[in-house]
């Protein structure tokens, strides 16, 4: 069963009750099957009328942040795709980066791919780009906490600055159509350059047999962000303050998967813009060292913020205020759960 099929179901989600991961045409055309045209009235074509049907209907997975069902149904239409209304316009480009993280993740094999095995479970592959030079990585460990606990503290990660123990501070999140702004300061762990991170989030809910999350990350995409101020689409950019730097960083991908009822798998997929002076050092071995430092400082304060998870009422105002977005997002996995609990309820 999806969400997008139950009768409890926001009006958004009431939809269809075929899984799209990877949607094919096939898919595509069961997912148009169930939209309704409304009639027309005299001097309006049915065509106007339809593609406004699709538009909406784009719109609504897209505030269940099922960005791929939204996106094969507008490019089924290439007169729809090539004149999409503002809202819209940065839909493809988002839905390309969740199917090239999906892809990814997928295809990590050849000579090029090596599986570096690190402590607490933990997993790197990485691979060498020939031409670029560029280090790509994905890096897979399972975590405490929620699938609600996870996402909110990547959207909402100002919630959780008093649990961080000091390693971050002064953050902020902001939320626009269907995207997020967040912004914290942090020393660097390597050169503990002190150092302003802003990143724009998208969060994108994948169904398949077992539903998942991707949530796509990079620097906001302005020229010369490193000291950019001003105006970016829904959001404000302020100056960097004194004193701080403030890098740029590639398109990113997080893939949460949830294994139980208060653990998920996370893995994340990122490339590595490596100076040619510097790749000669980078060693397995060395990837793996700092991987591995990396890993238990942040895994030791992520079990710290899970402990003391209940003891903010910050998270709880957060969930309510953002009740629009998380209820939307998790209902498959609550749906889930809820048929789950009848079937232990019928035995």
């Amino acid at each position: 069963g999806n969400a997008c099929c139950s009768k409890d179901a926001p009006e958004e989600l009431r939809h269809t009750d075929q899984n799209v991961e990877t949607p094919s045409d096939e898919d595509a055309e069961i997912l148009l099957a169930q939209i309704d045209v409304p009639a027309h009235s005299a001097g309006e074509t049915l065509d106007g009328v339809k593609s406004q049907a699709l538009l909406d209907e784009a719109r609504r997975y897209l505030r269940c942040c099922q960005l791929l069902r939204a996106d094969v149904i507008l490019q089924k239409y290439e007169e729809i795709a090539s004149k999409l209304p503002e809202d819209l316009q940065r839909l493809p480009a988002w839905a390309k980066r969740v199917r090239e993280v999906q892809a990814t993740i997928k295809d990590k094999k050849g000579a090029n791919w090596k599986k570096i095995e690190l402590d607490n479970n933990c997993v790197l592959w990485r691979c060498w780009d020939a031409d670029s030079g560029d280090l790509q990585v994905i890096f897979t460990w399972e975590a405490c906490g929620s699938l609600e606990q996870q996402l909110m503290a990547i959207r909402d990660a100002d919630v959780l600055e008093p649990f961080w123990a000091g390693l971050c501070w002064d953050m902020k999140s902001t939320h626009g159509n269907s995207v997020s702004l967040v912004r914290w300061l942090q020393k660097d762990a390597v050169t503990r350059q002190k150092t302003e991170v802003i990143l724009e989030r998208v969060c994108c809910v994948c169904n398949g047999s077992t539903p998942y999350i991707v949530m796509l990350d990079r620097s906001p995409d302005v020229a010369d962000i490193e000291t950019y101020s001003g105006r970016y689409g829904d959001f404000m950019i302020d100056e960097v303050p004194e004193g701080y730097i403030r890098p740029l960083f590639t398109a990113s991908g997080r893939v949460i998967e949830p294994i139980g009822k208060d653990r998920c798998r996370c893995t994340v997929v990122l490339n590595v813009q490596v100076p040619s002076f510097v790749r000669w050092i980078m060693t397995d071995s060395i990837l793996g060292l700092g991987a591995n430092m990396g890993a238990k400082q942040t895994m030791k304060a992520w079990n710290g913020i899970i402990g003391q998870w209940d003891c903010s009422g910050y998270v709880e105002e957060r969930r309510k205020r953002e009740a629009a977005f998380y209820g939307p997002t998790l209902q498959p996995w609550n749906s889930m759960d809820s048929m789950a609990a009848d079937d232990r309820s019928a035995e």
